[in-house]
């Protein structure tokens, strides 16, 4: 039995590109909608209920679009909207922090880390998981406002990246959660200033095999070779670049809507 209705994937902005470069290489026989809400971000500075009305404003336009299943690609909605919007609407919802958390658990036997926007943060979602899933870990977390406009902008400055991480120099983390799906954009410098000693923990991977794994056992697995389609709320060039360069996809063709009621 296949379902061939797409898979939407929503974000703030590029960052959610990594989540769906996991989903493309976990289930590539899918059809994927992407849309990246770049005219209002960062989510993660908004108060609660604005993260929501943004959000909703993505599920709303994956309906029309007819998406048999959202992942949300975005820490902040998943954690200040998703809840409220599984209330609101009968369409599947996966979410990274779930995800994110679960792995962090198995990579850590005493102390994590978790980095994220200062909206994931004040939830408390990853540090309440985490918790939930081994009482005895102690999570550690820190807001990193600027890491998200320093990704949009592709200026990344080590400096910066250091002088927000240098809350973690005497914690000794043994994992770091990537709480913000921006952030695997630059993993590798978080990873060199912790000199390889922490691992790198990236919820994207672990959301894939969620959702795979979710489709499988509803069977609702696609057998679809078309091409994903890209979708901004704000400049379609500056998207495009940002999808060639994060999915390695020539000649990209991302389309500017308005999804604001």
């Amino acid at each position: 039995m296949t379902n061939n209705q797409p898979i939407g994937v929503l974000d703030s902005g590029i960052g959610g590109l990594t989540v769906l470069k996991q989903l493309m290489q976990q289930l590539p026989n899918e059809k994927y909608i992407f849309i990246g809400d770049q005219k209002r971000l960062p989510y993660g500075a908004k108060a609660k209920q604005e993260v929501i009305d943004c959000t909703r404003e993505l599920v709303q336009f994956f309906i029309e679009k007819n998406a048999k299943l959202i992942v949300y690609a975005c820490n902040t909605a998943t954690a200040q909207a998703m809840e409220t919007l599984q209330k609101e609407f009968d369409i599947p919802m996966i979410g990274v922090i779930q995800s994110g958390s679960e792995e962090a658990v198995k990579q850590t036997q005493q102390k994590v880390g978790v980095i994220a926007t200062v909206g994931t943060i004040d939830s408390r979602s990853y540090e309440e998981k985490i918790k939930q899933l081994n009482p005895d870990l102690t999570v550690y977390a820190k807001a990193t406002p600027d890491f998200v406009p320093m990704i949009e902008n592709n200026q990344i400055d080590t400096t910066l990246i250091a002088e927000n991480l240098h809350y973690f120099d005497d914690k000794n983390i043994e994992s770091l959660v990537l709480g913000c799906t921006h952030y695997p954009i630059i993993a590798q410098q978080i990873d060199d200033y912790f000199g390889g000693r922490v691992k790198i923990i990236d919820p994207s991977l672990q959301t894939a095999v969620t959702t795979l794994n979710y489709l499988t056992e509803n069977n609702m697995l696609g057998n679809n070779s078309e091409p994903a389609d890209f979708y901004t709320t704000d400049d379609p060039q500056r998207f495009n670049q940002a999808i060639e360069m994060i999915l390695n996809l020539k000649q990209v063709n991302s389309m500017k809507v308005n999804v604001e009621k």
